[in-house]
């Protein structure tokens, strides 16, 4: 007998009699079919409106052996033991629902209001993730990107955080220098650093003036594949054990602007780094290659060993480090 989890998502009858936010876990989760859902929120939830690059027919091709409901809010793949979760979209009367409810809350309840809300669903890991206990002891967080070409205004999400974590030591990093100095009265109390996340010199530099070890690393920026992957490399180790790391906006890293904004065919894709976290922590795999990668270029950002979970919803990620163990390492790789 099939677990409810894949019955509930291979039977379209027995997914749609399911309540609102209904959770369902299972410990024997073919790996394909959960790489097929992640896949599937990240790029395919909601319509893909840029010009596909040419790695993104073979992702498309594995989501349709495996597409999950239209409803899916998220996919939640743990190790130690392995373990996925999947829940239903739509309001219960839940905590999870409550916590969303009370970040759209903060979201909006001053101008200017951020995206994440909007033109995403980012509530759902953040409503998911940021709980108050979780709030409270949240001590050092840095979110790269101020939102300086956004339409609706820079600095829709530094009020957000500090709301949220009001003890948190917060860092903001921008690429848009001058843009830092003209709203620098908005930025009272909050720290700053400057420059290309995709540079690792800058990195380096970022590292340095912040002090590194964050609670909470948030990446709103420039989305181009390699800036995303190379500022995971970079900052990764400096999250504290228990951290968490956000990408957002992923849904971007298929396409051929942001594939390829350094001349190359082919660039480490986020889409296909988280789906290789749930491989590794499904299997205790310590040799993984993302499928795609390895398929079309050598050149890929492994997952970290210290790696607990990573939660997928439409559009965005968040992975948690394990709470043992100071050193992050990644997996070596030949790129």
């Amino acid at each position: 007998m099939l677990p409810a989890l894949m019955a509930a998502m291979t039977n379209r009858t027995t997914w749609h009699a399911l309540p609102a936010g209904t959770v369902l876990s299972a410990t024997d989760v073919p790996l394909d079919a959960v790489q097929a859902w992640m896949e599937f929120l990240v790029i395919h939830a909601n319509p893909f409106r840029y010009r596909p690059a040419p790695h993104f027919s073979q992702a498309q091709a594995r989501v349709r052996l495996h597409a999950p409901p239209h409803d899916l809010a998220y996919v939640l793949v743990e190790g130690h033991p392995p373990r996925v979760t999947v829940r239903k979209g739509g309001r219960s009367d839940d905590a999870q629902s409550a916590r969303e409810d009370e970040f759209v809350r903060v979201v909006t309840g001053g101008k200017p209001v951020s995206d994440k809300v909007t033109a995403h669903s980012f509530q759902t890991m953040y409503g998911w993730a940021l709980t108050p206990a979780r709030n409270k002891t949240m001590r050092k967080f840095l979110e790269i990107g101020l939102g300086c070409h956004m339409s609706y205004g820079a600095g829709a999400s530094v009020r957000v955080w500090a709301e949220l974590f009001p003890l948190a030591e917060r860092w903001e990093a921008e690429f848009d220098e001058q843009c830092v100095r003209k709203m620098s009265e908005k930025l009272v109390g909050i720290n700053v650093v400057t420059g290309d996340q995709g540079n690792r010199t800058t990195l380096a530099r970022w590292i340095n003036q912040t002090g590194g070890r964050f609670d909470m690393i948030v990446d709103d920026g420039g989305h181009y594949n390699d800036q995303v992957m190379v500022s995971f490399e970079e900052l990764w180790p400096e999250l504290n054990p228990g951290g968490l790391y956000v990408m957002e906006d992923l849904h971007v890293g298929r396409s051929v602007r942001y594939d390829t904004p350094y001349g190359k065919n082919y660039t480490n894709v986020p889409s296909d780094f988280v789906q290789s976290v749930a491989e590794l922590l499904l299997t205790g795999n310590t040799s993984v290659k993302p499928t795609l990668a390895t398929e079309i270029s050598t050149s890929y950002t492994p997952p970290p060993v210290d790696a607990a979970w990573v939660l997928c919803q439409s559009q965005a990620c968040m992975l948690g480090k394990r709470r043992h163990g100071a050193g992050a390492k990644l997996l070596s790789s030949n790129a």
